[in-house]
């Protein structure tokens, strides 16, 4: 590696004898070692010149905001760009639309909409970073009434393999508009965006309870109900637009009565006028079919809280891992056999931390945006698909990923995966056994046509990719 480090801002060159966690934070450890360099840039001046110094030395670049990104690999090759001083976020009342910086994260984004009384599409995770979430898919809580973040970016600005700056929109053509268009699905590994714009919408035309607070039904149960569950799920009314509903397989924390045991937590969330809520999840308050629950509540919540519930998963460090399929349908028999799978995984210490979600959403609005034809020139697959299968893995050692791997595919197989494509790159980068298998989630002619832009735009594959690194 060159002597001559050019950087006015922070870097770090890591000690040979410090620690992976001690060099960079990333919400799993899982397949990361110490990199080559860390450069936190406070300027595009400083990004660029983080390009040639990696150019220089022959090192792969990974931006990374929120470090979420369990599938993710770090190595001793990596020049490793936190991007955290690019945290600006301007709204635009008059167009609008919001501009964030690169390394703006969830909560950060929701504070600075909601003070002002607007919503965007954002992550369900107030660590993750947005601008990764958005231009992956951007699968987020109210899907079914916007259908997925991806469709609503306006314009990026990026650096690209050659240090040049760009501005990229729909109004972009030829080449330049490719990579827009790329960046809308499946931009990781094709430049550093330094900021992105998506369109803003009004809280109020979402006609909530008190202004800004949605309606949630959640009930819980026992493991051994999970026949119950499996039939209120699957017998829940055609999911509307402003619903979400979810299965939460999970096992009881220390402090409780009965540490370890099973729970499963039925929700119906619904983004809309409470009235309308309760109607759809009838059934969720009939006194026969809930007699198993252990408890059952209706609750508003704001939203600016949305997201608080899983404020204790977004710890840094351990080997964890974020796996999803996603499906067009889940019989209440797949349900069932999933938790036996689940109960089966977690029954040892080191694994009774992983949880399963099953999670449906409408997907009429993702499907009508697929239609236009800004929707026909991104890259984002599985619109039509609205049932996911989560599973966040939590493991005390790397040794721990095998068996998780197992786990995942058998699970997977169960779901039916193979007919269906996994969430945006999700099959190639967060389940390390299906590298390779890109059919899974890109469809033949999509990765000729984005190799093709890799091509143009990072020939030398100075940019961490998922897909061609």
């Amino acid at each position: 590696m060159s002597t001559r480090i050019p950087f006015q801002c922070k870097f770090t060159v890591p000690e040979p004898s410090a620690a992976v966690g001690d060099v960079i934070s990333r919400w799993s450890e899982t397949g990361v070692e110490k990199p080559a360099i860390v450069v936190v840039p406070e300027s595009e001046h400083d990004i660029i010149e983080a390009v040639r110094y990696a150019q220089e030395n022959d090192l792969c670049i990974l931006p990374a905001a929120g470090g979420h990104g369990s599938y993710v690999s770090v190595t001793p090759a990596t020049l490793y760009l936190d991007l955290k001083h690019f945290d600006s976020i301007t709204l635009n009342e008059k167009e609008q639309t919001v501009t964030i910086g690169g390394g703006v994260i969830t909560k950060q984004l929701i504070d600075a909409c909601l003070d002002k009384g607007y919503y965007t599409c954002w992550p369900n995770s107030n660590a993750v970073g947005v601008v990764g979430f958005a231009m992956g898919m951007g699968n987020h809580a109210l899907k079914g009434i916007r259908g997925m973040a991806a469709d609503f970016i306006v314009s990026f600005r990026i650096i690209t393999g050659e240090g040049k700056v760009l501005e990229l929109s729909s109004a972009s053509s030829g080449n330049e508009l490719d990579l827009f268009n790329a960046f809308r699905g499946a931009g990781h590994g094709l430049g550093v965006i330094t900021s992105l714009t998506l369109k803003l919408f009004p809280v109020s035309g979402l006609n909530l309870e008190n202004g800004d607070c949605y309606w949630v039904r959640k009930l819980i149960f026992p493991g051994s109900k999970i026949n119950t569950v499996a039939s209120l799920f699957s017998n829940l009314p055609e999911t509307s637009p402003e619903a979400m509903a979810a299965v939460v397989l999970t096992r009881s924390p220390p402090n409780t009565p009965a540490p370890g045991s099973p729970l499963i937590i039925l929700s119906y969330s619904y983004f809309g006028p409470a009235k309308d809520g309760e109607s759809a999840a009838k059934i969720l308050f009939d006194e026969q079919s809930i007699s198993g629950a252990i408890s059952s509540d209706t609750v508003s919540v704001p939203l600016r809280h949305m997201n608080a519930a899983f404020e204790s998963f977004n710890i840094h460090g351990g080997y964890k891992g974020i796996h999803t399929a996603w499906l067009k349908h889940i019989s209440a028999e797949t349900i069932e056999k999933v938790y036996q799978q689940w109960h089966a995984l977690t029954e040892s210490d080191e694994m009774s931390k992983t949880q399963l979600v099953v999670a449906s959403s409408n997907v009429a609005e993702a499907v009508s945006l697929g239609e236009s034809v800004p929707g026909k020139t991104s890259f984002l697959q599985g619109r039509d698909e609205g049932v996911a299968v989560l599973v966040n893995t939590f493991g005390n050692t790397p040794e721990s990923s095998q068996p998780f791997a197992a786990y995942v595919k058998e699970l997977f197989d169960l779901c039916g995966y193979e007919d269906t494509p996994l969430e945006g790159i999700t099959g190639v980068l967060k389940d390390p056994f299906m590298r390779g298998q890109l059919k899974l989630v890109r469809h033949d002619d999509q990765l000729a046509k984005l190799k093709s832009i890799k091509d143009i735009w990072d020939p030398s594959k100075l940019f961490w990719s998922p897909y061609f690194n």
